[in-house]
């Protein structure tokens, strides 16, 4: 809780001769252990708008605190966005004293922290004031909030005064993008990984039609968001990734649709840091969504916090329960027996060190005292009854007592009765495409149905590939490892050991061996494969020059423990990664174990289920689509997952046979989503 200081009068010094303005803030005493803020109304400036024409220059106070390193001080602007002054430090000193915070001084206040007080003089704040000249008009409320993080020690404002000038650092008017742009604001608080946030966001997406400016005042999404880090190991990188949660005026969650994706209020923005190729994630989930499951879809876009570029991210969703996610039952809390109990379930197997679900009773026999650890997703841990998280336990423990036991492969009480092979299938081919050994010792992610609905366990969405197609120091030259034989006895990160058991079945590897033969003629060819990658980069061209002034990372280590050398530019590393794109492929059609007679035969692959057909494939404007059973909505996506086309009004030529008249269109290759009531399925169109 805070201590609010009431409005005063401001004092305005205001020179016949200069352009610069300066008003005056209260003072008083800084709450013990608390968060004081102190507030000031500006009713007219000079400038129409804050920018570096003519802004906000500088921050003088005088402040005194029996221990400085208690407080941090951060300056809130009316529209929400901050800057934060000082942090913390100041050790058992005691004065701040004619103390300037501005842009351009010399002598940065977090080095100065290593000086006794009083701190007199011009200092860099931690974070740019220029940050706030980002064309808010600066008429309103300024908040300076003084954060006391300790208790015993006091102290007082004395006095505080802001100079707004000409020609100051700041935002300029010229910055525009091709791809969407964030701004992300925190609100003077720190991001943290355990709990969330309240930050402001704005989305600023013109959907290609003119550029999207940082001076534009139409905005996809402006409002409250719920801010957390996102992710394990990436919370270390310089480029943090974020979970999003869009907020209406009360606080609650608000759906909406996003840069051309479903309505939604759960996101994530997520970092492009370890790639730098910014096309791993992009492909894996295209290649996935390709073969006929959800993925997750994205759009780059490029984010500023609080002012800051930050580069290019990924704005993605989340995997959640959601008829254009994942789309099973909702599970309500009263859904405590019988059918409704059976589902839908998301979990997922990840770093043991999430204890956010629970440990199998059942251990691989290879491994007797390595009890496998699981975490709920959707309901979430807090939010999944006693009843449920037990069914869902118990369900799973049936599953491994088969698995790691003789009768697994009994070809009508094994494996098949519990899993959905086609998307484990799926799901191993693209992890092992992608040389991902992450993909089989954490982010697996697995759904479950009710059983009204459908009875088995699907793997998937496919997720987290930042780590994959690169050269580790510990795997030869020869890429001649497969990933799902993993040892699962690693304590640490201990892999699952599902696949290593259905790849010993001559009947699932003949089904991964026929699918991926098919896949290789369209979407795993090199050709398409590489053509994807070609699409995504011209997307991010421009902008990755701007990421890379940002980051200059090229020629240097990113955290993942590639083998050099380090690409030392965009051409340099897309060669590299296709070079092993074309060395993996041509050592798995050669090493790929199954047998699969006619393998280009889709009924003999069982590659497609044929209860949707959609005629003429290739077409101009005009389609069919013929289904076992009705259609809620068609949409239509390019190769970059952008929404070229959506229908929720079909036209119906006979019963589940539709109509589309599809606007004019490039030459090239759709992926056309196709919803029905319990699933969501995918096709590939070709437009010619």
């Amino acid at each position: 809780m805070y201590k609010y200081l009431g409005l005063v009068a401001f004092v305005l010094i205001f020179s016949l001769t200069s352009n610069a303005q300066s008003f005056y803030g209260p003072a008083g005493a800084i709450t013990d252990n608390a968060q004081t803020e102190f507030s000031l109304s500006i009713a007219s400036l000079n400038g129409s708008a804050l920018k570096n024409t003519y802004g906000l220059e500088s921050i003088e106070l005088n402040l005194q605190h029996n221990y400085l390193q208690d407080i941090s001080i951060a300056l809130m602007a009316p529209d929400g966005s901050s800057s934060i002054l000082v942090n913390n430090q100041g050790g058992n000193t005691t004065y701040y004293t004619q103390t300037i915070f501005h842009d351009n001084a010399s002598l940065d206040i977090q080095a100065a922290g290593t000086i006794q007080s009083p701190y007199t003089g011009t200092f860099k704040p931690v974070t740019p004031l220029g940050n706030l000249n980002n064309f808010q008009t600066g008429i309103g409320t300024w908040r300076l909030l003084i954060t006391d993080n300790s208790p015993l020690n006091t102290g007082n404002l004395i006095s505080w005064k802001l100079n707004f000038s000409s020609n100051v650092p700041g935002i300029t008017d010229t910055f525009s993008s091709n791809i969407p742009i964030v701004l992300l604001n925190t609100i003077h608080q720190v991001t943290n990984h355990d709990s969330q946030i309240v930050g402001s966001i704005k989305i600023i997406d013109h959907q290609g039609s003119v550029r999207n400016r940082l001076t534009d005042s139409i905005f996809t999404f402006f409002g409250k968001t719920n801010i957390k880090d996102h992710g394990q190991q990436s919370i270390n990188f310089p480029q943090r990734s974020f979970s999003i949660e869009l907020l209406d005026s009360t606080l609650n969650d608000t759906t909406v649709e996003i840069m051309g994706m479903p309505k939604e209020s759960d996101w994530l923005l997520l970092n492009t840091w370890n790639d730098r190729s910014f096309v791993r994630n992009p492909l894996m989930y295209h290649l996935f969504q390709e073969m006929g499951h959800y993925a997750t879809r994205f759009r780059f876009c490029e984010v500023f916090l609080n002012g800051s570029y930050q580069g290019i991210y990924q704005f993605t969703e989340k995997i959640k329960r959601d008829p254009q996610r994942v789309a099973i039952a909702k599970l309500k809390d009263t859904d405590l027996a019988g059918d409704s109990l059976t589902g839908g379930y998301i979990f997922k197997h990840d770093y043991v060190v999430d204890t956010s679900g629970w440990l199998s009773d059942v251990a691989p026999p290879a491994c007797p005292n390595n009890y496998t650890r699981f975490q709920y997703v959707n309901p979430s841990r807090k939010n999944i009854h006693t009843i449920q998280a037990d069914y869902l336990r118990h369900w799973v423990d049936s599953l491994e007592f088969l698995l790691f036991n003789a009768n697994v492969y009994h070809p009508q009480e094994g494996y098949s009765k519990y899993l959905d092979l086609n998307s484990f299938a799926d799901y191993l081919i693209c992890n092992e495409f992608a040389w991902n050994g992450d993909g089989f010792s954490k982010s697996m992610f697995f759904y479950k149905h009710r059983d009204s609905i459908h009875t088995k366990l699907f793997a998937g969405p496919v997720w987290d590939f930042d780590w994959s197609l690169k050269k580790m120091p510990w795997i030869n030259d020869s890429i001649d490892v497969w990933s799902y034989n993993t040892t699962p006895c690693n304590n640490l990160q201990a892999t699952l050991p599902w696949h290593s058991i259905l790849m010993q079945d001559s009947t699932f590897r003949n089904l991964v061996r026929c699918r991926y033969n098919y896949f290789r003629t369209n979407i795993l060819s090199e050709a398409a494969v590489f053509n994807y990658i070609d699409q995504t980069e011209a997307a991010v061209d421009e902008a990755q020059i701007r990421h890379y002034t940002k980051w200059p990372t090229w020629g240097q280590s990113l955290g993942t423990p590639e083998q050099l050398p380090y690409a030392n530019n965009m051409t340099e590393e897309l060669d590299t990664l296709k070079a092993m794109i074309s060395r993996r492929l041509q050592w798995m059609d050669l090493h790929l174990p199954g047998v699969c007679l006619g393998a280009n035969s889709v009924s003999t692959s069982q590659v497609l289920e044929q209860d949707i057909l959609v005629y003429p494939n290739p077409t101009r404007n005009l389609v069919y689509v013929r289904s076992s059973e009705p259609i809620q909505s068609i949409r239509l996506y390019n190769v970059l997952g952008e929404t070229i086309y959506s229908s929720q009004t079909l036209q119906t030529t006979t019963e589940n046979n539709y109509q589309l008249i599809l606007p004019p269109l490039h030459l090239g290759v759709y992926v056309m989503q196709i919803q029905q009531k319990h699933r969501t399925q995918n096709r590939r169109i070709i437009i010619n």
